[in-house]
């Protein structure tokens, strides 16, 4: 078994690495890092930040290409920060056990990355499939956003993107103090 050593160092760092005792690991956590398993001196990503609230995505005023961006928080960094999210109320349909018919629609918290689905039991003009509302957790460097996209497209030649349902997210994201590239 592999001795775990816990150091607490002359100027407050702490080094918790997989032995035997190493003067240079303590020093700098990269001269072995492979054995480190913390060091204050190295640079976590860290939260630095949670914000919560309430969006409400409207039924329309889509641009052309079927979006609408709310801007929902001004987070203030003057870069991109990582942030991880969180919707506390997605509305979405229920694919555990029967499929039934209508779609049973169930509401709860989910996390926020990539692209989520927002359910309805409202149908499209057209086809009949049920209208639903794909939203995208973003940051640029002044905001947290929250787009809403619809795949629901009139048909040629305008293409236009149908208005679809009105809806109250409540959301929570956490902010890091960590840069993404831009």
């Amino acid at each position: 078994m592999t001795d775990l050593i816990t150091t607490v160092l002359p100027d407050g760092k702490v080094a918790i690495y997989r032995g035997p005792q190493s003067d240079p690991i303590e020093a700098d956590p990269h001269a072995d890092i492979s054995r480190v398993l913390f060091h204050s001196a190295l640079n976590y990503i860290v939260g630095s930040e949670v914000i919560s609230g309430t969006v409400t995505l409207t039924a329309g005023g889509y641009d052309a290409s079927g979006k609408k961006i709310y801007p929902v928080h001004p987070h203030g960094r003057g870069y991109a920060p990582l942030i991880f999210g969180k919707v506390l109320n997605l509305r979405a349909i229920n694919t555990e056990g029967e499929m039934l018919f209508p779609l049973p629609l169930v509401t709860g918290p989910a996390p926020f990355s990539g692209t989520l689905q927002i359910g309805s039991s409202q149908q499209e003009p057209y086809g009949g499939q049920y209208v639903h509302k794909n939203i995208q957790l973003g940051v640029d460097e002044t905001h947290i956003t929250i787009t809403d996209v619809t795949v629901l497209l009139g048909t040629s030649p305008g293409f236009t993107p149908f208005d679809t349902f009105e809806y109250a997210l409540d959301y929570e994201v956490a902010i890091t103090n960590f840069a993404l590239p831009v």
